[in-house]
């Protein structure tokens, strides 16, 4: 096969493989945003529960949410006075493994990104808040907390409950399906350019095959027509030469050898034209 073919083989099944590409990238993306929205949503429907639940933490207590599925994501939850004091902390694991500028960087952080997902503490986290008092039960002060939550009669208090949820697992299953769906991409790239290849060069091999037949059989038909030629062009010099005196002949001569130079340069630029054709 020649270049020029091989080119077009190339451009067709680079061509080929990336519009196969390009629609099982799309497939993949709506794959990977649904999934990751999906897992995304679920873990909000936890954070929820976590922060509907009654706040009954205190130093030294779990406060674990009894009715939450075992295996559920690791939650801290902190009681913030008007003054932005942490008055308390409920946590999933132990409230000792929080300080009170662990909770108030937390806070900072949830006060700053809103709801979206933020990292802290090597962890990724959700959080929410709701003021006091708005959870199923209200809220069961701990001792130690009255004085940070007291407000005069008539006046309502600026306190809320921050509930803060690990999704770090979801982040990286998330990040994994990812990286599983660019390598797929790039696997289903490989494989389609691959049988693109494959296709168009069997789909090119009659244009070649008839490329080749063509010059062949003009390299032959130029072989074969070389040497009449220069028979011809030899008789013009031998008559020129033995008949130098004979005007009658003179012009016959001259019209035969222009007949070969002319057959001899039409060959010429045929072999020249196939020679381009290959080199294409």
């Amino acid at each position: 096969m020649g270049e020029r073919l091989t080119q077009l083989r190339r451009r067709i099944a680079l061509a080929s493989a990336t519009a196969v590409a390009l629609c099982a990238a799309a497939c993949l993306a709506t794959l990977f945003l649904s999934s990751s929205t999906s897992a995304l949503d679920a873990q909000r429907r936890v954070l929820e529960e976590v922060s509907n639940a009654p706040f009954e933490g205190s130093d030294g207590e779990t406060g674990d949410i009894p009715y939450l599925a075992p295996g559920a994501p690791t939650w801290v939850r902190a009681l913030v006075g008007a003054d932005g004091d942490i008055a308390a902390v409920q946590a999933s694991g132990g409230v000792g493994a929080y300080d009170a500028n662990d909770l108030a960087e937390l806070v900072a952080l949830r006060d700053e990104r809103g709801s979206a997902p933020f990292p802290w503490g090597g962890r990724t986290w959700v959080a929410i808040w709701q003021p006091d008092g708005a959870q199923e039960g209200a809220l069961v002060v701990p001792a130690g907390a009255e004085a940070a939550l007291a407000v005069p009669d008539g006046e309502t208090s600026g306190a809320r409950v921050y509930t803060f949820l690990d999704v770090s697992e979801a982040v990286a299953s998330a990040r994994g399906l990812g990286l599983g769906c660019l390598a797929a991409c790039g696997a289903i790239f490989l494989a389609a350019l691959a049988v693109a290849w494959a296709a168009a060069g069997r789909a090119l091999r009659p244009v070649a095959e008839a490329e080749e037949r063509e010059r062949a059989f003009v390299c032959a038909a130029s072989h074969d027509l070389v040497t009449p030629l220069m028979a011809v062009t030899a008789n013009c010099d031998v008559l020129e030469a033995e008949a130098p005196d004979r005007a009658d002949l003179t012009p016959w001569i001259s019209n035969i050898r222009a007949a070969a130079d002319e057959m001899a340069s039409r060959i010429a630029e045929m072999l020249a034209r196939m020679g381009r054709g290959q080199a294409r």
